[in-house]
């Protein structure tokens, strides 16, 4: 009876003290002032300036609403002017005539031009390419037309360290 008697009154102080807690923690909740978290969501846009006159002049033009690196990628193909679903790489068999100065402010690395300082929005880089042209002894395949395709991606400068974790460069 005696054990009963004191299980009892282990059992009533355990919820007893858990009562107490809840509501201490409810109250300082209650009472704790709210804070308002203002959150903006990025919108990821870049614009590739393309001049298409007897060159193929490239730069790219940050439409985001925050601050971003960019990279891009160059992409040559012979695509058939007849089914646009056939295509033949053409990497090797193409120069590409770059900016004079296009290295002072891109980098190469693996397939990608990366722009070493950050754009602002609305903010462009210089120019990366001026055109692209066959290598000496080289001719586009009957039945089809050379294309030249500019991919841009970018990512918020802020954090740097998202930069090097997604992209595997750094800035």
């Amino acid at each position: 009876m005696k054990k009963k008697k004191t299980l009892i009154i282990i059992i009533i102080l355990f919820i007893l003290n858990t009562l107490v807690a809840v509501s201490t923690t409810i109250a300082y909740l209650v009472a704790s002032p709210s804070k308002n978290n203002v959150l903006v969501k990025p919108d990821p846009m870049v614009t590739i300036t393309e001049t298409l006159s007897q060159e193929k002049i490239v730069s790219v033009r940050n439409d985001s609403n925050f601050t971003a690196y960019v990279r891009v990628a160059l992409v040559v193909d012979y695509r058939s002017i007849s089914n646009s679903q056939m295509i033949i790489p053409a990497e090797n068999d193409v120069n590409y005539i770059l900016d004079t100065n296009w290295d002072i402010l891109w980098d190469l690395n693996g397939n990608y031009y990366y722009y070493t300082i950050p754009l602002a929005p609305g903010e462009s880089s210089s120019i990366l390419l001026r055109d692209v042209e066959l290598k000496p002894g080289k001719s586009v395949p009957a039945g089809y037309q050379l294309e030249v395709v500019v991919l841009a991606d970018l990512i918020q400068a802020d954090p740097v360290n998202g930069v090097t974790e997604s992209w595997g460069v750094t800035p």
